[in-house]
């Protein structure tokens, strides 16, 4: 079946269009409850599982789950995962069919954990990825700019975020910067930015401060350029919520219990905001939202919590 086929049932453009990487997770988790940097060389016994994942892919299903109207355009290899992939966006009712279909093999993401789900180490191979770009996003130009939302990944190229950045018109553009190396692609868009989610590290190698720089100070340096509102994620310390409407907000974690897995807190994180604004919350309230859902991300096996609709239930009591 093409992925044009995949979401007939689904009519209209989608309010939200996400646009950025979709890949395996590979996630090898140590038994040892230590964080062992020092012998990396060696082997530790634990378990190893595959999810669907891509922060992009993470977003838009966490989106979909909650149940908003969400298009996702994203590439898909070919190989034995790619039914995984296509169904767990298809599950949570997201609209995949402007998405690309690659003759090569899906993307890959490699983490290893320690038995407390803190991440140690992790590598990505992103080639289908770099299939989305500007022939392809100038082929759905029409769907791009009747979204009321874009949220983008920095695992796009930065000729595509700058495309984006050009065309997005009224839209509020969201993105994920994903990693230090790659948030370097979003320095010349900056201003066209509503939305972003960050790491002290990400927003360090946009500005002239080093990464321990006190995170007021990352703030003011990322909004000096021109960002609308930050969310800096400082780990387990929370995040600070900043934006030009109110005072600056750090938002502890939300209790929870014991940690399965790191790696998708952040995208739910970002999700978790960009539902609140979609739904009519104020950015404080859209700001505690978002951080439940990212609670709920970390006691996952995969990214996505597949129950994380039930944050509605306790909302609406």
């Amino acid at each position: 079946m093409a992925l044009s086929d995949s979401n007939k049932g689904i009519s209209g453009p989608a309010s939200i269009l996400v646009i950025g990487g979709v890949n395996i997770d590979i996630y090898g988790r140590a038994d040892s409850t230590e964080r062992v940097t020092a012998s990396l060389a060696d082997s530790y016994p634990g378990s190893v599982d595959v999810h669907a994942g891509g922060v992009a892919r993470n977003i838009a299903e966490n989106l979909g789950r909650l149940g908003l109207k969400v298009g996702f355009i994203g590439c898909f290899g070919q190989d034995e995962y790619t039914g995984l992939l296509t169904a767990s966006l298809q599950d949570a009712n997201v609209d995949i069919s402007l998405s690309k279909q690659s003759a090569i093999a899906n993307d890959i993401y490699l983490g290893l954990f320690a038995a407390d789900g803190q991440m140690i180490y992790a590598v990505n191979q992103m080639r289908c990825v770099t299939e989305i770009d500007i022939a392809f996003l100038s082929r759905h130009l029409a769907v791009l700019q009747q979204a009321k939302t874009l949220v983008v990944d920095g695992n796009l190229d930065t000729k595509a975020l700058h495309y984006i950045a050009e065309h997005k018109g009224n839209a509020l553009l969201a993105a994920d910067m994903v990693s230090k190396t790659k948030a370097i692609r979003f320095a010349g868009i900056l201003p066209a930015i509503d939305i972003v989610k960050c790491t002290a590290a990400e927003a360090a190698s946009l500005t002239d401060l080093p990464e321990d720089a006190p995170p007021d100070a990352l703030c003011d340096a990322l909004q000096d350029k021109g960002i609308g509102t930050i969310l800096l994620s400082l780990g387990a310390e929370g995040f600070i919520l900043a934006n030009r409407a109110q005072d600056r907000l750090w938002i502890k974690p939300a209790q929870t219990g014991e940690i399965s897995n790191s790696s998708g807190a952040g995208d739910g994180l970002l999700a978790g905001y960009i539902y609140g604004i979609e739904t009519g919350m104020d950015s404080r309230k859209a700001g505690y939202f978002a951080r439940d859902l990212a609670a709920l991300s970390l006691a996952s096996e995969g990214a996505v919590n597949p129950d994380i609709k039930k944050l509605l239930d306790i909302q609406n009591r």
